[in-house]
């Protein structure tokens, strides 16, 4: 059977949907009873014109037979509907040449906007995952409110990532009875072994994102702060994005924790758990999430958490794998670390590491995606 998986942007970026698409691609690619193609929309990139043409497709093969696609507008106007226009003729004739049975278009109000249309066209049915941001922050921009309800209206099944993101499609768009909440998957040989030792502390506390708004970056710092432990240190492991970085920097200075806050600046996602392995404690304090990568990395290596009640966060800390706090609120977040750090932090560590291999077991995604996409051609 062959499907194509459907990403907008570069599907080898820093973020958690880049890394969903190509894990689960592999993965439905090894069961064999999938062909399976990555189709990367690149409306931003101008194709060659000098090429063999608008549809002249040339596929890049990934580590288990994978083919990626990336579909760049052939055009010369500027303006961007043009340019989105002309890569959604391309996914079409794509479609059709490739001869696809089916569309899952991964993060809705953009490339689930373009899936459920060119499914339309090419009549196969779509799937849309639902992410996080595409059903939190998207339906406040007027443009991507119109096609994620267009997606979610038009798809023949949709996936989410959290339950809470399947009940606010609902609210939005008449596509009850068609969704299907399926938690992030991790495989841990995935990533680097050892530690990387960058900051030393008693204890070592630390969070990992590409820090911006709904990180929940200045709880985390006020917190911290909060918790008056001098030989403390807090570990950031990531970068701050360059609009917010002066007030983050500032506000540090303001709760007087300067010379106790370390930011390692970009690290490569293959190198995650080396740093994660160093900490004597993980934080997620984040004010919206979807199906947090970073929570299940943390589990992972085996580092006792605390983390905010966002997103699928309550699905998935179920059997006291970590301490959960409400979002927003830094002297909730300081009363989670203290606890934890007063606990059998080894058998929060140990339940989260049963959880890893189990309920978040790539295997388990896959099945599951399997499970809808059957549902979805054969129903």
């Amino acid at each position: 059977m062959r499907i194509g998986i459907v990403a907008k942007g570069n599907v080898f970026g820093y973020g958690g949907v880049e890394r969903s698409v190509v894990r689960i691609a592999q993965g439905l690619q090894a069961t064999g009873r999938y062909q399976v193609d990555v189709i990367e929309l690149r409306p931003d990139l101008r194709a060659d014109l000098a090429s063999g043409g608008m549809f002249d497709f040339e596929p890049r093969v990934l580590p288990g037979g994978v083919s990626l696609f990336q579909i760049r507008a052939w055009c010369t106007s500027p303006t961007a509907s043009e340019r989105d226009f002309a890569v959604f003729q391309a996914l079409v004739e794509l479609g059709r040449r490739r001869g696809y049975e089916l569309l899952n278009g991964f993060y809705a109000s953009t490339a689930g906007f373009y899936t459920a249309y060119a499914a339309r066209e090419l009549g196969i049915p779509s799937v849309i995952s639902l992410r996080g941001n595409d059903i939190h922050r998207d339906v406040f921009d007027g443009r991507r409110l119109a096609h994620l309800q267009f997606a979610l209206t038009s798809a023949t099944a949709i996936t989410s990532v959290s339950a809470e993101g399947l009940r606010r499609a609902e609210i939005l768009a008449d596509c009850a009875g068609k969704g299907r909440v399926i938690l992030n998957g991790i495989d841990p040989s995935t990533y680097a072994e050892g530690v990387v030792n960058v900051a030393t502390g008693s204890p070592l506390i630390g969070s990992m994102a590409k820090f911006r708004g709904k990180k929940g970056l200045p709880t985390l710092i006020q917190a911290f702060a909060q918790l008056e432990l001098p030989a403390a240190r807090l570990l950031l492991i990531g970068d701050v994005v360059p609009e917010e970085r002066d007030e983050a920097l500032e506000l540090i200075t303001r709760c007087g924790v300067e010379d106790q806050v370390t930011i390692t600046g970009f690290v490569p996602r293959e190198d995650a758990l080396r740093y994660l392995r160093a900490l004597d404690l993980f934080v997620l304090s984040s004010i919206h999430e979807g199906c947090p990568n970073v929570l299940l990395e943390a589990m992972a290596a085996g580092v006792p958490a605390v983390a905010t009640a966002v997103g699928a966060v309550p699905e998935m800390i179920v059997n006291d794998e970590a301490v959960v706090v409400p979002p927003g609120d830094a002297t909730a977040l300081a009363k989670g670390i203290t606890e934890l750090l007063s606990a059998d932090r080894q058998a929060y560590a140990d339940r989260a590491l049963t959880a890893i291999r189990t309920r978040f077991a790539p295997d388990r995604e896959l099945a599951d995606f399997d499970e809808v996409y059957t549902w979805c051609l054969t129903r």
